[in-house]
């Protein structure tokens, strides 16, 4: 599956624009779209085609992520699209590795992961809000997110 426009809107209304480096919630440096500065990548500044290039490959990175963990075959695109809005958010700065959708730092897989894979749409999507945490604490706007996740993906 792919994620569509309407998804891509979805990540860009929440992550915001901005043209210079800043430090998300948890302090990682992050530019444009909410794109994570990897080490080696410098920026002083981004444009928004640039911005959208980066979103793009930031995307490619978590739709990879749901397509190779999550059985495809009964999601509606709202709920992928929500999925890969998580991934994007989410990333590999809390969950520990590139793959930490399926296993947190502690090497166990995720409730939400687990409810996924044996298709039970119902638990997973409570899951979400349990995801609205940075530094111990609930983060109001993670929560609204991960609300907004949640309700796209119980949309018909």
């Amino acid at each position: 599956m792919k994620i569509s426009k309407n998804g891509i809107e979805f990540i860009k209304q929440w992550e915001g624009f901005r043209t210079k480096p800043y430090k998300d919630i948890t302090g990682l440096l992050t530019i444009g779209y909410g794109h994570l500065i990897h080490p080696g990548e410098i920026f002083l500044e981004v444009t928004k085609e640039e911005a959208e290039y980066y979103l793009m490959q930031d995307i490619e990175w978590a739709e990879e992520v749901i397509n190779k963990y999550v059985p495809l075959r009964y999601l509606t695109q709202n709920q992928y699209d929500s999925l890969v809005s998580f991934v994007y958010n989410v990333g590999m700065g809390a969950l520990g590795r590139k793959d930490g959708f399926v296993y947190l730092k502690n090497g166990k897989s995720s409730t939400m992961l687990r409810a996924l894979q044996s298709e039970d749409f119902v638990k997973a999507s409570k899951e979400f809000p349990k995801w609205s945490h940075a530094g111990g604490k609930i983060i109001k706007g993670l929560f609204n997110r991960r609300t907004e996740e949640q309700t796209m993906f119980n949309k018909e």
